[in-house]
């Protein structure tokens, strides 16, 4: 967990950007427990950040923050929050792209609202079902597999001159009724990358360029997201543009300046859809937040969902899966073992004895938020305060077992 003590001028710096966004647009639910899991702030770090301005509602007892002001100062402060890896996960996907003959296939997974009921019917949207490779793999679940635009584009000036102001903007997630407002972004410097994307195109309309905006996915693995971008018209063709996430991908530490001006195109990590974004899937007409675990596979490989006998796709695991039991645990490793499948198992929809201790957790379906969770969950299951750096680079459960085991040999 994060408790270090950050610069006082950083923290009153990210607190003044939060700031910039009215009260009208804050929801105060989160609770300091939930700061220190969710966006990895530990109690002294969100004192000192509440001491410097930041918005809160309720008592010194029980104060309630806005999740999305507690996201963008975790991602200011470059904490090991859910945003910062999944932003770590784009820029090596930038980096490393798969081979023209490889596709990225996501498992799309809704997560439903607050104020849904117990079992909420997920409806995915008429452009998501018209993929050709759409399938349903339960409610609220999905499977694609895609190929990216690919489309590279030469490090046109003109693209260079058109992009260079977007240097000044500061990336911040926004609440969806600021996520068109010019004037906010003028006024503040903040913007997302939907916001950005629109002031680039109307920069591109001034200087009497062709620019659209397009909305799709950005392909990642670990997992990808869907994801607004700029496209330009040059010489004679569309090419993918996000200057704003490059910027902040840089200011970062996550990628080179030198290797990746805002003038570089994106193409290789991106899938358009449309030229509007427009949620992939709601609960009864409204959308939903979405998780998109995601592997590179061959063109040629093929992994069908499973299927009951009426034809039905059924992802729960029989009971006749069960472990004997010889399989059970006999020693303290294993023990150890068992108890780490039982808590992977519960996020992956599996049964424990499937899950595969050297697998990259990363690869097998966690996302950033369920890492956060499953380290939530294994600090209580066994007592300890976890390293998150252990979970979250290059994690295994053999790995967390490993360093259990360093743990409870030191307190012996």
């Amino acid at each position: 967990m994060e408790h270090v003590t950050k610069n006082p001028t950083a923290l009153n710096a990210v607190v003044d950007r939060v700031r910039r966004v009215p009260d009208r647009y804050r929801e105060f639910r989160v609770s300091p427990e939930r700061a220190e899991w969710s966006h990895r702030l530990g109690r002294k770090l969100l004192d000192e950040l509440t001491d410097a301005g930041l918005p809160y509602r309720g008592s010194s007892r029980d104060r309630r923050y806005d999740d999305r002001d507690l996201s963008n100062i975790s991602l200011d402060l470059r904490l090991s929050s859910a945003r910062y890896l999944a932003m770590r996960g784009w820029a090596g996907s930038l980096k490393s792209p798969p081979s023209d003959d490889d596709l990225h296939e996501v498992e799309i997974t809704g997560r439903p609202p607050e104020t849904a009921p117990d079992s909420p019917r997920f409806s995915p949207s008429e452009l998501l079902r018209s993929l050709p490779t759409f399938s349903e793999v339960g409610n609220g679940r999905y499977r694609l597999r895609l190929a990216p635009d690919r489309r590279e584009s030469p490090l046109c000036d003109a693209v260079g001159e058109l992009f260079a102001p977007v240097a000044d903007l500061w990336f911040h997630v926004l609440p969806d009724k600021l996520r068109e407002d010019l004037g906010f972004l003028r006024e503040t410097g903040l913007a997302d990358c939907n916001l950005a994307a629109k002031f680039v195109v109307e920069r591109a309309e001034a200087h009497g360029m062709r620019a659209r905006r397009a909305f799709g996915f950005f392909l990642a693995v670990p997992y990808s997201i869907d994801h607004v971008w700029t496209e330009v018209h040059v010489d004679d063709a569309w090419y993918s543009f996000d200057p704003h996430l490059l910027n902040t991908l840089v200011e970062l530490g996550l990628l080179s300046g030198r290797e990746w001006p805002m003038r570089r195109s994106i193409g290789q990590s991106t899938r358009s859809l449309a030229f509007a974004e427009d949620p992939l899937v709601t609960v009864a007409g409204a959308g939903v937040e979405l998780s998109m675990p995601t592997r590179v596979v061959s063109a040629h490989e093929i992994t069908p969902p499973p299927r009951r006998q009426d034809g039905a796709t059924d992802p729960t695991p029989r009971a006749s899966d069960a472990p004997s039991d010889d399989s059970l645990p006999k020693t303290v490793d294993e023990g150890i073992e068992h108890q780490l499948q039982l808590v992977a198992s519960t996020y992956l929809r599996t049964l424990p004895h499937d899950v595969d201790l050297n697998a990259d957790l990363m690869e097998i379906g966690f996302d950033s938020i369920a890492l956060i969770n499953l380290i939530r969950d294994i600090d209580e299951r066994f007592g300890v305060k976890m390293d998150p750096d252990i979970v979250l680079d290059g994690p295994t459960l053999k790995s967390i077992r490993d360093h259990l085991l360093t743990i409870s040999q030191e307190d012996a």
